[in-house]
């Protein structure tokens, strides 16, 4: 589907398998959900959702990470009956959720569990025996005191079960969402992408390179042969939390983000009205359309692997960028922004990916690759959750 991604080499297809990778079986111990370091998460309570637990910068990260691997709460149907997909905070293509959430705290690693919500956890010196029994020559990044570490990798395969060749390009579009959304609530001071390599960064700018391996070093295989990662993106965060209104603008993310729900096509179709076009104002990366029309798009859900949906929609907001690595990533963090921005607003919108890209139209520059299909303002406040995203 994309450049930067046809040197790749395509596994043979098969079942989605399993959502996590076999941890237990390593000698992790489970934790339950709500666990927050030098606390007995076993009689602790649980926080409310949207709620940054402490003003501990460790815990407000498990938090975060408790809220986008795991929801309380299910997706909805057409219908508005629930189905199996749970409600996570940050969108998902097809619903698939192919991330994996690592966080290193000083003296212990913890992967987010996506079936209960809690945790599995390894003292370091067992992580680090782990890493050199499996990926020898690989040190754990080290963490020093005040500080959080998150490891974003991925299940490729269940992304790749429903895409097919267009799996990588998904999944480091899921990524980028989760790093914007990390960025807005935690503040990362560091981001690295692609096995480590690049720059530090924001979550904005973070540095990729598209010679770094697919499958990078470290211990992320040790659960299994299903877990084959495409990437890591490497998140720091300090406990120094900024001024008391960055805190504050940052806890009001979580909020927002608890807040996010995906609407369903039908909420997003254009009523029976005509609507002037306009165009966003103009920024420093490629330009992103805004259509408000009561006529349809046509060919518009042509583009984006048939979900003719879309050319029915009132306003949808078009991402255009570099058909490569780094391309889908900046794509992608401008979307996020973009949805932040719109949860504040009051509004909700349901991101669309997938969009196919012919190699005349790569060679001839910025080409789009995302829409975020907004429901109407009069719209947003229906009950009902949205679709799988």
């Amino acid at each position: 589907m994309l450049s930067c991604f046809e040197d790749r080499p395509l596994p043979a297809p098969g079942p989605p398998g399993p959502r996590e990778g076999d941890w237990a079986a390593l000698g992790a111990e489970h934790v339950p959900r709500g666990f927050r370091p030098g606390v007995d998460a076993r009689a602790g309570e649980v926080p409310a959702d949207g709620a940054p637990a402490q003003a501990d910068h460790s815990a407000q990260a498990l938090r975060f990470v408790e809220g986008c691997a795991w929801g309380a709460e299910f997706h909805t149907d057409a219908a508005g009956r629930p189905t199996s997909v749970r409600r996570r905070w940050v969108p998902s293509a097809g619903g698939r959720y192919p991330l994996q959430w690592h966080v290193d705290l000083p003296g212990e690693h913890l992967v987010a569990n996506p079936e209960t919500g809690g945790w599995r956890r390894f003292a370091s010196a067992a992580w680090e025996e782990l890493a050199r029994r499996k990926a020898p020559g690989w040190t754990p990044p080290s963490v020093e005191e005040g500080t959080v570490r998150i490891t974003l990798t991925a299940l490729e395969q269940r992304t790749r079960a429903t895409y097919g060749h267009r799996a990588p390009a998904l999944v480091l579009a899921d990524a980028a969402y989760a790093a914007t959304f990390a960025d807005a609530a935690l503040g990362i001071r560091d981001l690295r992408l692609a096995g480590g390599a690049g720059e530090p960064g924001s979550a904005d700018s973070a540095r990729s390179s598209d010679e770094t391996p697919s499958a990078p070093a470290g211990p992320w295989r040790a659960a299994g042969e299903e877990e084959v990662c495409s990437f890591t993106v490497h998140l720091a965060a300090g406990l120094a939390a900024g001024t008391s209104a960055e805190t504050a603008a940052r806890e009001g993310v979580f909020r927002l983000l608890a807040s996010r729900r995906s609407p369903q096509p039908p909420e997003l179709v254009a009523p029976a009205r005509p609507a002037p076009a306009r165009t966003a104002p103009a920024c420093t990366a490629p330009a992103r359309t805004l259509q408000e029309s009561a006529v349809p798009h046509p060919g518009l859900g042509a583009r984006f692997a048939d979900q003719h949906w879309l050319d029915l929609c009132e306003e949808v907001e078009l991402f255009h960028g570099a058909p490569t690595r780094q391309g889908v990533w900046d794509v992608h963090t401008r979307a996020a922004r973009s949805l932040l921005e719109g949860l504040a607003a009051g509004r909700q919108a349901r991101p669309v990916s997938g969009c196919t890209v012919s190699p005349e139209e790569a060679a001839r520059g910025p080409v789009l690759l995302h829409a975020l299909a907004w429901a109407p303002a009069s719209r947003t406040a229906l009950p009902a959750p949205g679709g799988a995203r």
